[in-house]
């Protein structure tokens, strides 16, 4: 069989790929037995294009997780969070004066945590102070300052969820709901943080703990310690819970570190299992590339007949239809790069969609590099039934082949 005469045929062959010493000449026939075929062939990188587009989208969108889960707890610049029990009495000047003094505690910060709801939806509520632990990255407006604390309308910071969910920007006054009843607020901010999904209110101190009904106290602390190793903050925790329990106070600690640890399994346990789905995927789709290499080996018989009377051995057989094959999974793979970008930027905003996550753009050189690797190693593992097949044939049985 010849090539055609079609555009496809005319722009391999002004490539070079054809013809020339500069291409091993296994690569020649593997392309030349490529286009011979080509709805088959075509059919063929569609299979291949898919699988690696849904493998390169998954691994980015598990990318894009790992990376928001990193820089919400690189926000939180505490090392221990301590809360209260239920029916404990909440952490006054004392309570803070004890956390603060004990051994390998470097730093305490009052903190009222809370809810509120605005238009059916319910959002997390922080009250910090004006340099809290916690590193705020504004898209609009402006922090606390100590002022805000003694205005008659509360001013707060809206995490990028909670602000999307009001449509609100900087200056705009909104009616939410507290434990005290409806207030109004004003925006004076508009944060880029990810912490509880986005979805934090965040007030002044002084302003939440009188919306709660407590002024003066906080229901939770964040301590800073000496060292952030993870024994020393160990120690540090359970020194703080023994100081506070011995005065009263009933309290539960979080190391943050332990907390960072969980995310991360679960983001990796997940991982892991949407890559072996993607491994099995492609497995499959190269099912495809299997039967079209079976189908080319018997087409060929004769032709194999006559290579091997002419002296190929079966390491040069091997190596055609290997070509072949590599060609096919390589352009599959180009045209699977940029369909990977589209299904990836799908499930991006199906996600920030359903639950107003917004995650990052991570789609690093990488991951389409690692997974050529990948399906050029999976496609050379998967063609062995049919390279045996034609490395055993027979000269002499082939010529006779009909």
């Amino acid at each position: 069989a010849r090539l055609g005469a079609g555009r496809l045929d005319r722009l391999v062959a002004r490539s070079g790929l054809l013809s020339g010493t500069a291409v091993p000449g296994s690569v020649r026939m593997g392309v030349r037995n490529a286009l011979r075929q080509k709805r088959r062939s075509a059919a063929v990188v569609a299979q291949v294009a898919v699988a690696a587009g849904l493998a390169i989208a998954f691994l980015s969108l598990g990318q894009s997780i790992t990376t928001i889960i990193s820089q919400t707890f690189a926000e939180l610049r505490f090392n221990i969070g301590v809360g209260l029990t239920s029916g404990a009495r909440p952490f006054d000047s004392r309570a803070l004066a004890i956390a603060a003094t004990t051994p390998g505690i470097t730093g305490a910060e009052p903190v009222e945590t809370s809810s509120v709801q605005y238009m059916g939806q319910t959002f997390t509520a922080w009250g910090l102070g004006p340099r809290p632990l916690y590193s705020y990255r504004l898209s609009a407006g402006r922090w606390f300052t100590t002022a805000d604390a003694r205005t008659a309308i509360p001013a707060v910071v809206l995490g990028p969820v909670a602000a999307r969910a009001a449509r609100a920007r900087v200056g705009q006054i909104l009616t939410i709901g507290t434990a005290a009843g409806d207030t109004h607020v004003r925006v004076i901010g508009i944060d880029t943080g990810e912490t509880n999904n986005g979805g934090t209110v965040y007030f002044p101190l002084q302003v939440m703990e009188r919306l709660d009904g407590g002024p003066g106290t906080a229901n939770s602390l964040w301590l800073t310690t000496a060292s952030s190793g993870h024994a020393a903050v160990d120690r540090a925790a359970t020194a703080v819970a023994n100081r506070l329990t011995a005065a009263s106070y009933r309290v539960s600690t979080t190391d943050i570190y332990v907390l960072q640890a969980d995310f991360t399994a679960t983001d990796t346990t997940v991982l892991a299992i949407v890559e072996i789905l993607g491994l099995l995927v492609v497995a499959i789709m190269l099912m495809g590339l299997v039967s079209n290499l079976s189908m080319g080996v018997i087409e060929r018989t004769r032709e194999v007949g006559i290579l091997r009377c002419v002296g190929a051995r079966a390491r040069h057989i091997r190596r055609v239809f290997s070509a072949e094959a590599v060609v096919l999974a390589f352009a599959g793979w180009v045209v699977g790069v940029p369909l990977g970008w589209l299904i990836y930027q799908g499930l991006r905003a199906l996600i920030l969609h359903n639950s107003d996550i917004n995650l990052p753009q991570e789609f690093p050189p990488v991951i389409p590099l690692g997974t050529l690797a990948g399906l050029v190693v999976l496609t050379l593992i998967v063609i062995r039934g049919p390279l045996r097949r034609a490395t055993r044939i027979q000269p002499g049985t082939a010529l006779r082949y009909q």
